[in-house]
């Protein structure tokens, strides 16, 4: 920022002397005017003072009184400014004030230049950046790219109105938030980078840390080489924690960050992160190292692990290599399920609890894509549920091809193919699937309003299962077996929007009924389920012509689907509405649904939604799902917040009955509330917490309280977080973080 002010002082002087040139070819001897003038020489300068003299033989211009330069935007004032062409010297003093066209300001009471204005002396230096940034220095000097500043001080944050009084008064300006002092302050504006020697920094006027150097890029680059801000806090696991890190700028386009994270219980952790960008593609890689000891559990005993080798490695490219290609690759792995937990690595955007390492390659064409990957998978989910026989897939091949709409026979076609092949290293099932598909889908609309959407399609699967479980096998089946299939489906979905408007908005109700016809598939042992176990019914896939969440099972049969959605819309954006539906089977036997999925009996559950909104400060949505013969309620959940400007609640509610094709046994019941609190304008209050009220674990499961303070020129952020779940897991224990953020120094607005 310092050198605003010495550039736009050489832009004056520059300025100043061909002003000089052009008003001394009229005078050749000594001239003094005693009222102010105003000179508009060629150039675009505004040039006025009350005296202006210019000396000959010296070789000196003397402007005096209310002296004034405008250049381009930027306003010089000054009470004197005296300019010798023979020594090659500026003199400015009284006064001097520098104002840029952006609004900062540059005061000094004295200014000496030499050199071709390239060198210069500045004392009792104030600046006023735009930003509200201030600084001051008994002396600045600059030689050259490098500028030195003697006993400085700067802050970014604005004087109060009881500073300004005092300063107007002649008294000394009350000490801001916080600010840095040093005894001499370098810019090297080549290296672009500020540091400061003898540096202490102060809160309030009260020195609270020291440091022999410190320095941080000026802000004109969007990269450089230095310490990074550092992370304190503490977790139960780990005991206190620092994390320091240094941040090195290779090149415009790559970077690194190495540190280390030292903890009190369990030693240090390296860290590392590697990126670079290749204009049509990029490379990102980051790890961690350490020796630490966990908890786990063995045999169903929890087990106490000592010195072992941990750590992870998350990497991922990108690569467009032409305007319809695209390829790239992730890869994801930690050393065991509770690491990235425990250590807060899943903070960091990576927090699945299956981690998926893949290599692809993709093509889009116009409404055409294709998709072609290999695929592994690590598991780190909590033990009970944890499946350790995660597959290696290769290849998984993916393609789908749109027509036109309206351009066959009225209605658009489609074609979908896949190819999986799915194998298993500890010896289970192996799968290779062939899918292909072809479809036609045409929308109708009655002069009435009735709208139809008709989509016919024909399907055939080829499946080669090897390792089959000898439980789900027939007698004298081989475990290596052989399937195809066959299935050609149309499904018809109608629709009658009804509305009638009123002022401010509308209502509508609108009947909603679809038919589905398809031939019955018989069961086939050889054909595996991988990726449709988790079906479960609800408002969304209702009317979908298979409800199943995957490929390898088909809903066959035919159905009927009906429903009705009902609610008033406003123009401000409030609405409320329902909706209801319900499916039935023509026939009962040979259902391919599981227990608990709604679909399993020939009447399936009754599945609906209540959703409302008022303007932008309320909403609530409720799901419901009831059994369809006996009405026992089956799913609830239920969503509801509250956003104001002082305070706001939201509130989550969920209670599932068994599925066993999920895994998960028993009903499970939780409740979510938090909401926050701003106690004024700068500070707030955040706070959640989760309670299981299930079967298998009920209480607390997690809770947290966060505190923050946003002052105009720095931020505090407190958070406490409390985990109540099994140790092994790698998420229970406790967790304190405080963030301080410095505005034009770090992390002011994270």
């Amino acid at each position: 920022m310092y050198h605003r002010f010495f550039n736009n002082l050489f832009y004056f002087l520059a300025a100043l002397f061909l002003c000089h040139s052009a008003y001394a070819q009229q005078q050749q001897s000594i001239i003094e005017q005693p009222v102010a003038q105003t000179i508009q020489p060629a150039i675009p300068i505004q040039f006025s003072a009350d005296d202006l003299i210019y000396e000959k033989e010296q070789e000196l211009v003397i402007a005096k009184g209310h002296v004034e330069v405008v250049h381009e935007g930027r306003t010089v004032t000054a009470d004197e400014i005296r300019y010798s062409l023979k020594n090659d010297k500026v003199e400015a003093t009284g006064n001097v004030t520098l104002t840029e066209a952006n609004g900062d300001q540059f005061k000094s009471s004295y200014i000496v230049l030499r050199n071709n204005m390239k060198d210069g002396l500045i004392l009792k230096l104030k600046g006023q950046i735009i930003d509200d940034s201030r600084f001051w220095a008994e002396q600045g000097e600059r030689t050259g790219h490098i500028i030195r500043l003697k006993n400085a001080r700067y802050t970014p944050c604005k004087p109060c109105i009881e500073s300004l009084k005092n300063e107007a008064k002649a008294k000394r300006e009350k000490d801001p938030a916080w600010q840095i002092k040093a005894k001499e302050v370098t810019w090297n504006q080549e290296e672009q980078t500020i540091s400061y020697k003898n540096a202490t920094f102060e809160v309030g006027g009260v020195p609270v840390f020291y440091t022999p150097y410190f320095a941080h890029p000026d802000g004109s680059v969007d990269q450089k080489s230095g310490v990074l801000r550092p992370t304190a806090g503490f977790r139960s696991e780990l005991g206190a924690f620092w994390d320091q890190r240094y941040y090195s700028a290779l090149s415009p386009s790559q970077d690194l960050t190495i540190g280390a994270i030292g903890t009190t219980k369990e030693g240090i952790a390296g860290v590392g992160e590697y990126r670079r960008n290749f204009g049509v593609g990029d490379f990102s890689i980051e790890g961690s190292a350490t020796k630490s000891s966990r908890t786990d559990k063995i045999a169903g005993v929890s087990t106490n692990l000592d010195n072992e080798f941990r750590g992870h490695v998350f990497a991922k490219t990108r690569w467009d290599m032409n305007e319809k290609w695209r390829s790239g690759a992730d890869l994801n792995l930690t050393t065991d399920d509770q690491y990235l937990r425990q250590y807060g690595f899943d903070e960091n955007g990576i927090d699945d609890d299956v981690l998926t390492s893949q290599i692809y390659a993709e093509r889009f064409d116009d409404r055409d894509y294709v998709r072609a990957r290999m695929l592994g998978f690590q598991d780190i989910r909590v033990t009970q549920f944890a499946n350790d026989d995660q597959p290696f897939i290769f290849p998984s091949v993916e393609a789908n091809f749109y027509g036109d709409p309206n351009a066959t026979f009225g209605g658009r076609w489609g074609v979908q193919g896949s190819a999986l092949n799915f194998v298993r290293e500890s010896g289970g099932q192996d799968v290779t699937r062939l899918v292909g598909q072809a479809e036609w889908e045409r929308r109708f609309i009655t002069p009435i309003g009735l709208v139809t959407t008709a989509t016919t399609s024909i399907r055939g699967d080829s499946f080669f299962t090897r390792d089959i479980d000898p439980a789900k096998l027939a007698p004298g089946q081989d475990d290596n077996d052989t399937a195809t299939r066959f299935f050609p489906q149309a499904h018809f979905v109608s629709q009658y929007p009804l509305a009638k408007p009123y002022e401010g908005g509308e209502f509508m109700i609108e009947p909603i009924a679809s038919l589905t016809l398809a031939p019955n598939l018989d069961n086939n042992n050889a054909i595996p389920n991988e990726d449709s176990g988790d079906t479960q019914l609800d408002a969304t896939n209702i009317f979908q012509a298979n409800r199943f969440t995957g490929l390898d099972r088909i809903e066959d049969r035919s159905r009927v689907t009906y429903g009705v959605k009902t609610g008033f819309y406003n123009d401000d954006a409030s609405y409320g509405d329902i909706f209801l539906g319900q499916s039935y089977r023509f026939e009962a036997k040979d259902n391919p649904f599981s227990p608990g999925s709604g679909l399993d009996e020939q009447n399936s559950d009754y599945v609906g939604a209540i959703r409302a909104q008022y303007k932008d400060m309320f909403n609530f949505n409720y799901r419901f799902q009831f059994n369809g013969d006996s009405l026992a309620a089956e799913r609830h959940e239920i969503y509801a917040d509250y956003t104001g400007d002082r305070f706001g609640l939201n509130t989550g509610y969920f209670s599932l009955d068994e599925v066993l094709s999920t895994g998960f046994v028993g009903t499970r019941e939780q409740l979510s509330v938090g909401g926050y609190i701003n106690f004024t304008d700068d500070f707030s209050m955040n706070s959640q917490s989760i309670y299981n009220l299930g079967t298998d674990k009920d209480g607390l499961l997690k809770s947290n309280i966060g505190l923050r303070y946003t002052h105009e020129c720095y931020t505090f952020a407190l958070n406490a977080e409390r985990n109540f779940t099994d140790e092994s897991s790698g998420e229970s224990g406790t967790s304190v973080t405080f963030r301080v953020g410095l505005k034009n120094l770090s992390g002011f607005n994270d």
